[in-house]
């Protein structure tokens, strides 16, 4: 195509320009309102995703809170229940410590990831000092139990 100042100095001339010229000629005058028509639309189509990402956020912090809900639970549980502190039930203790880590595991890391999304977004982070009193009383009760078992297989074997 012809730039710009060519088709300016053509048409000063009168001279009869061919249709694909002319058309780049309006093409060119009406690129910039073209720009600015398609940044609008991708600024509402961002904010569309932010608005739903924010929604998405909403849902997974009411998850998160049903799952530190769910291991406070449990964690009263091993505190309370006899039948968690029963050394004849050793075995299923131990499968239920196991859980029971990974369970933390994933729980830390999907704190981490929400304070890393309420930064991105710049909201106030909530606070989630809750799962760290929980994998530290827990860790107390597998580490006790661990210890149990591993004192436990020494003594038979």
């Amino acid at each position: 195509g012809l730039p710009r100042a060519t088709l300016d100095s053509l048409e000063k001339l009168n001279y009869n320009m061919q249709t694909d010229d002319v058309k780049l000629r309006w093409r060119l005058f009406g690129l910039p309102r073209a720009t600015l028509d398609q940044a609008e639309q991708k600024l509402r189509f961002l904010e569309d995703c932010e608005i739903d990402f924010m929604k998405q956020l909403h849902t997974v912090k009411w998850d998160f809170a049903r799952n530190v809900d769910d291991l406070s639970q449990t964690l009263n549980l091993f505190r309370h229940q006899p039948h968690y502190r029963d050394i004849a039930r050793l075995d299923k203790l131990l499968d239920i410590i196991e859980h029971m880590d990974e369970r933390i595991k994933a729980v830390e890391q999907q704190a981490k990831l929400l304070t890393l999304r309420e930064e991105l977004l710049e909201i106030p982070p909530d606070d989630r000092s809750r799962v760290a009193e929980c994998a530290g009383t827990f860790r107390a009760f597998a580490d006790l139990w661990r210890v149990v078992h591993m004192w436990r297989s020494r003594r038979v074997a």
